[in-house]
C-alpha cells in the first residue's frame, strides 16, 4: 500500500508526540479526516500539514509526500480513507466535498 510504504509514523493513531507536534488523526471514524473536503485532503497530503494550517501555534509532523505521489495516488489514498469511514460520515464528507467545489 502507497500510504503504508511512505509513512514512518502510524498514521492511524492520531496521538500527539513528546515534543508537542501533531501527528495525523486517525483516518477512521472516530478522527476528523472526514470533516474535510477532498481539496484540502489533498493539499495536506501533498504540502504537508504545516504548509497548509501554517498557523505558529500548531506544529505538524505531517510530511509533504508531492515530490513523491501523483496526483492519482493521493486521491488513492483518499479513496482508501473513504472506506475506513460509516455511512454518516461518507455523507457528511461528500456533501462538504460538493459544497468546497461550489464555492
Amino acid at each position: 500500500m502507497v500510504l503504508a510504504r511512505l509513512c514512518a509514523v502510524p498514521v492511524l493513531t492520531g496521538r500527539g508526540a513528546p515534543d508537542g507536534t501533531y501527528l495525523p488523526p486517525p483516518h477512521d471514524s472516530s478522527g476528523h479526516t472526514w470533516h474535510h473536503s477532498d481539496q484540502p485532503l489533498l493539499r495536506i497530503i501533498k504540502e504537508g500539514g504545516q504548509a497548509v494550517y501554517g498557523a505558529q501555534e500548531f506544529k505538524s509532523q505531517m510530511r509533504a509526500f508531492g515530490d513523491r505521489l501523483t496526483d492519482g495516488d493521493i486521491e488513492a489514498i483518499i479513496a482508501y480513507f473513504k472506506t475506513l469511514w460509516g455511512p454518516k460520515e461518507r455523507e457528511f464528507q461528500a456533501s462538504v466535498t460538493v459544497q468546497d467545489r461550489e464555492g
